[in-house]
């Protein structure tokens, strides 16, 4: 059947063929401002067609990316991968070195860029950007029964981040390719980290008087995810404290069904290992060049 064919044409069929990104289809929006970018061939049918309704979703998802890669670069400037992309067009992958092989670093980058996106959207909502979402409908009326400190109300760039719905959507856009469209056993690995990405989006409360002549009688409050760099150090420690799973101890899930979703109230209060299969690109010294 293969007569006539060029022996290159035949590997390279062979060879691209079989070849599986297992890259979340999201992190495509790294290409959103190039003339190849094509949002329903790249994005998956979920995605696209939230984005079709919705298209700031599109900008928020790349702004939380570039967010991601920037904290990255951060931690891993004395590390030979230094979160480079590394693909050259929107129909490649962006870390072919380290998604293929459910590295330490494709566990950091991609607990990571969820963790980011959350927050992203989380925002967005807050600011009245998005049409799918307000600030967050919970925070009214007076702050931990204080009469002094209430919720500032929704408005335009006032209101509290909405992490419950950013949570909601993510697990929808993130987690659902992982648990139903990959039939190897790595995507337990990768929605376990995707998890711990997730789980360590906090909020804090900020306050500020709103009275005359500052006798602070009143306050308006408002809860924030707290910023990039104590996400990025947070996952840093669950990287050090990084679990190796081997392949025979994962469970085969048919790829007809889709995989149970993680327990995240427990992850929320305590450091979570992120999951790695392979080790070719670490060393005994990346240790330390992490933690400095």
């Amino acid at each position: 059947m293969f007569r006539g064919i060029p022996v290159v044409l035949l590997l390279h069929f062979l060879v691209v063929g079989c070849v599986v990104d297992s890259e979340p289809n999201w992190w495509k929006v790294y290409w959103l401002n190039s003339p190849l970018f094509d949002a329903k061939a790249l994005l998956g049918p979920k995605l696209h067609h939230i984005s079709k309704k919705d298209p700031e979703l599109l900008k928020v998802f790349r702004e939380a990316f570039v967010e991601a890669l920037v904290e990255c670069k951060r931690h891993t400037k004395n590390h030979r991968w230094n979160c480079e992309v590394e693909g050259t067009h929107p129909y490649q992958a962006l870390f072919p070195t380290t998604s293929g092989y459910a590295s330490r670093e494709y566990a950091f980058l991609l607990a990571l860029s969820t963790a980011s996106a959350v927050r992203s959207i989380a925002r967005a909502c807050a600011q009245g950007r998005l049409r799918g979402c307000s600030c967050d409908p919970s925070k009214r009326g007076p702050v931990h029964s204080s009469p002094s400190k209430v919720w500032s109300p929704c408005g335009v760039n006032h209101g509290s981040d909405n992490i419950r719905y950013a949570n909601r959507l993510t697990k929808r856009l993130i987690d659902r390719p992982f648990m139903c469209h990959f039939g190897d056993s790595d995507r337990q690995i990768h929605l376990h980290n995707i998890a711990v990405g997730r789980t360590r989006v906090k909020g804090e409360v900020k306050c500020e008087c709103t009275a005359i002549f500052g006798t602070c009688l009143e306050q308006k409050c408002e809860q924030r995810s707290i910023e990039m760099n104590e996400i990025g150090d947070s996952l840093i420690r669950s990287l050090m404290r990084s679990r190796r799973i081997r392949r025979s101890n994962t469970v085969d899930v048919n790829p007809m069904t889709c995989a149970l979703p993680n327990n995240e109230k427990k992850m929320r209060h305590r450091t979570v290992p992120l999951w790695f299969v392979d080790t070719r690109s670490w060393t005994p010294f990346d240790r330390f060049r992490y933690r400095n």
